[in-house]
C-alpha cells in the first residue's frame, strides 16, 4: 500500500565553490571600464572560474561526494538522481552518467532521473521533479539527490564580468527541515531568444535588454498567479473577517536567481511595486487595474526604480546573496547557492520562516514558489547543523585570488580547447595560446567607492553584437579548434560505458570510496601509467606522438609561458585516481596516476599544484585528467 510522504523538501545541502577567483575591482581596471561598473553597477565582489582541470562534471562530482561524505549518506539509500545544467560537455551523454559510479560501486544501479536542461532553470526543474516523485505512487521509499552545476563564460568585453562557476548538491526527502510547497507554485513559460547557445558557438548569444525585461516581466506574471492562487485558498482573517491576501510581508526571506546581484535588487523592487498596484486595485482606486495590466507589458520593467526598497532588500534578500556575490553566475546553481547562503547565515533562526524563491531560465521560463523552514525529527538535519557544515565564510576565505591576466588566460584556454580532442590540462595549447594560471596568486583588492554604473547587463544593448563577434571573429587557435570540430560524428560520438560490479564484502561507504582509492599502480618504461588489466586499452595518460612539455611549479614568481613550453621546472607529477573504462572487466577500475618527472613533487613525494588551498575544507576532490582522441573525458579524485 502506498503511504504518502509528508513534509517533503531539502534534507541537506552542499555547495562547491571553485578555488580560483578574480577580484571584480581589479577586473574593472584590467578591462578599462569605469571604476564601479562591476562592483557597484553589477553588485559583484568576486567571480569564480574553472581552471583547465575543472569543468561542470568535476564540480558536480565534488558537490555530490561532499554531500554524501559530510552527511554520511549511504549511496544505496538513493532512488533518484537528477542533474540541472546548461554547460554539459556532451550533447548526448548525461552528466548524471558520470556520477553513477559513486552509486554503482555500492551496488545501486536502480537510480531514476536524468539531466534537466532549460538554461538556468534546470536545477529547479530537477528539485520539483524529485518532490513530485516522492509525492506520487512511483516513490519506492528511498531518497533523492539533485545536483546543479555550471560554469558561465562570456566573450571578451564587459559581459565577461557576469560569468561565474559553482555547484550545489541537495538531498531530497520527507520530514525535511526545508519543505518545498508545491501547492502555490506558479510557473510561466514562453518562446524567446533572449539568451541561447547555438551549436557551433563557444559563447552564448544574447540580447541584454530583452533578457533583463524577460526576467522581470515573467517574475511579475508569476507573482500575480502566485498571489491569486494563495488568495483563492486563504481563510478569512479571524479578527476582521476580511479576505487574507498575499503580500511580501508574508515572506520572511526572498531568494532570486542572480546572474549578478543587481538583478536581485531589481527583483525585490519589482515585487514591491506589484504589491503597491495590488493594494490600489483592492481599494478600487480609478485606473489601478489598467496600471497593473500595463506593468507586465514588454519594456515596462525598465521603468521600475529601486527607490525606497533598500530596507526591504536588506531584510529579506541580502543574506541569500553571499555565494552569488563572491562567485558570480553559476546558472542552474545560482538560486540554490542563494539557499545555501541563507541557511549558512541564519541556521536555526530559519525554523518557522517562509522563503519566497524565484527561478528563471532564458528561452524563457520562470517559477515562483515557497520553502518553509521547520524543525525536523532527525537532529542530523537540523538547520543549525546544516549551517555549521556549510561554513560558507571559511570556503570563501580559503580560495586563491588570481590576477585578471590569469583569468583571461584561463578563458582563452577554455575557448581554444572547446571541441578539441586528445589533450591534458595545462599542456601546451595549439597555435601559441597561453595556458591558464600564469602568475603569482593575488591579494584581494579593496572595492572602489565610486559612482554606480549602468543597471543593465554588461554591454547593454551591444551585448548581442558582442556575443556574435566573440563567436565568429575568434583567434587563430579558436579557428583551428572549430575546424577540428567540423565532423559532427567526431564531436557527437557517444561511448557506452557500463557500471562496475558490486563488491558485497565492502560497506556502502567503503564501496563508494573504493572505486576512487588506489592500492597499486603499474608504469610503462616511459613512466606513464598503464591500466593493469586492460590489454589494448588506450590509456588516458599515454604519451602523444611527439614529446610535450607540461606546466611545472607555477605557485609564484612566473610570467606568462611561451608558445611552446610552460614554466621552468619540468612537467608536474600527476597523482591521484581516475575512473577509466576497463574493456575486459566491462566496468570501472581505480587507477593511480603518476606521470612526468619528480621535479614537480615535493621532497616527501607529495605533488605540487599551480594553486594552493591552505586549510580549505573543499580542495577539489575531482579534476579533469584528460580528454582522449574520442572526446571521452576522464576524471580523478585528488590526492591533496
Amino acid at each position: 500500500m502506498h503511504v504518502p510522504a509528508e513534509n517533503i523538501g531539502i534534507l541537506a545541502i552542499e555547495a562547491y565553490i571553485p578555488p580560483n577567483y578574480v577580484c571584480q575591482g581589479e577586473l574593472e581596471a584590467y578591462d578599462g571600464v569605469p571604476s564601479g561598473k562591476y562592483t557597484l553597477g553589477l553588485g559583484q565582489v568576486d567571480m569564480a572560474f574553472c581552471d583547465e582541470d575543472e569543468d561542470t562534471v568535476s564540480m558536480a562530482l565534488t558537490a555530490l561526494h561532499g554531500l554524501l561524505e559530510t552527511h554520511s549518506i549511504d549511496p544505496r539509500q538513493i532512488g533518484r538522481l537528477e542533474v540541472g545544467t546548461e554547460t554539459s560537455p556532451d550533447r548526448s551523454k548525461s552528466i548524471k552518467s558520470h556520477l553513477m559510479p559513486v552509486f554503482t560501486a555500492a551496488g545501486n544501479h536502480s537510480v531514476q532521473g536524468v539531466d534537466c536542461v532549460s538554461a538556468c532553470f534546470g536545477g529547479t526543474a530537477a528539485v520539483l521533479n524529485a518532490v513530485d516523485w516522492m509525492e506520487g505512487r512511483a516513490w519506492d521509499g528511498r531518497l533523492a539527490i539533485v545536483v546543479a552545476a555550471d560554469a558561465a563564460m562570456y566573450p571578451p568585453g564587459p559581459a565577461r564580468a557576469s560569468g561565474g562557476a559553482g555547484a550545489v548538491a541537495m538531498l531530497i526527502g520527507p520530514d525535511a527541515p526545508l519543505v518545498v510547497d508545491r501547492g502555490t507554485c506558479a510557473l510561466h513559460m514562453e518562446h524567446s531568444f533572449d539568451f541561447h547557445k547555438p551549436i557551433g558557438c563557444h559563447f552564448p548569444q544574447w540580447d541584454g535588454p530583452e533578457s533583463l525585461d524577460s526576467y522581470l516581466r515573467i517574475l511579475r506574471l508569476c507573482y500575480s498567479a502566485f498571489c491569486d492562487r494563495f488568495d483563492a485558498h486563504a481563510l478569512p482573517d479571524r479578527l476582521s473577517g476580511k479576505p487574507q491576501r498575499y503580500t511580501l510581508k508574508r515572506a520572511d526571506y526572498a531568494i532570486f536567481h542572480a546572474p549578478f546581484n543587481r538583478m536581485a535588487r531589481k527583483a525585490i523592487a519589482t515585487l514591491a511595486h506589484a504589491d503597491r498596484l495590488r493594494r490600489a486595485v483592492w481599494k478600487g482606486i480609478p485606473g489601478a487595474a489598467q496600471r497593473a495590466k500595463d506593468a507586465v507589458a514588454p519594456g515596462a520593467a525598465a521603468k521600475i526604480t529601486l527607490d525606497g526598497t533598500q530596507s526591504l532588500y536588506n531584510a529579506q534578500v541580502d543574506l541569500g546573496t553571499e555565494v552569488a556575490r563572491h562567485t558570480g553566475n553559476a546558472y542552474t546553481a545560482s538560486l540554490w547557492g542563494g539557499l545555501a547562503s541563507l541557511v549558512n547565515g541564519t541556521g536555526q533562526q530559519l525554523e518557522d520562516c517562509q522563503i519566497l524563491l524565484y527561478s528563471y531560465g532564458s528561452g524563457a521560463v520562470g517559477c515562483l514558489f515557497t520553502i518553509r523552514g521547520r524543525r525536523c525529527s532527525n537532529p542530523q538535519f537540523h538547520l543549525k547543523n546544516l549551517a555549521a557544515k556549510l561554513d560558507i565564510e571559511e570556503r570563501l576565505l580559503c580560495r586563491t585570488c588570481r590576477s585578471p591576466a590569469d583569468f583571461t588566460a584561463a578563458a582563452a584556454a577554455a575557448e581554444a580547447r572547446w571541441a578539441l580532442a586528445d589533450w591534458l590540462p595545462f599542456d601546451p595549447l595549439p597555435n601559441g595560446v597561453p595556458t591558464a594560471v600564469t602568475s603569482q596568486p593575488q591579494q584581494p583588492a579593496s572595492q572602489p567607492a565610486s559612482a554606480q554604473s549602468d543597471d543593465h547587463h554588461p554591454g547593454g544593448s551591444q551585448s548581442l553584437s558582442a556575443g556574435v563577434a566573440g563567436s565568429n571573429n575568434t583567434s587563430s587557435a579558436s579557428s583551428s579548434v572549430q575546424a577540428a570540430a567540423a565532423s559532427p560524428e567526431a564531436v557527437g560520438s557517444s561511448v557506452t560505458q557500463t557500471d562496475p560490479p558490486h563488491h558485497p564484502a565492502q560497506s556502502p561507504t567503503q564501496a563508494a570510496q573504493g572505486i576512487l582509492a588506489a592500492e597499486d599502480h603499474h608504469q610503462r618504461a616511459d613512466g606513464t601509467a598503464v591500466h593493469g588489466n586492460a590489454q589494448g586499452h588506450q590509456d588516458c595518460c599515454a604519451p602523444a606522438s611527439e614529446p610535450q612539455s607540461a606546466a611545472g611549479d607555477q605557485s609564484a614568481g612566473h610570467g606568462a609561458p611561451s608558445a611552446t613550453s610552460h614554466h621552468e621546472g619540468g612537467p608536474p607529477a600527476r597523482r591521484g585516481v581516475r575512473w577509466a573504462p576497463d574493456v575486459e572487466k566491462c566496468g570501472y577500475e581505480a587507477e593511480y596516476l603518476d606521470t612526468g618527472s619528480d621535479s614537480g613533487s615535493d621532497e616527501d613525494g607529495a605533488p605540487k599544484h599551480p594553486r594552493t588551498f591552505g586549510r580549505s575544507p573543499q580542495a577539489p576532490r575531482f579534476r579533469l585528467v584528460r580528454v582522449d582522441e574520442r572526446y571521452r573525458r576522464y576524471y580523478e579524485r585528488c590526492s591533496v
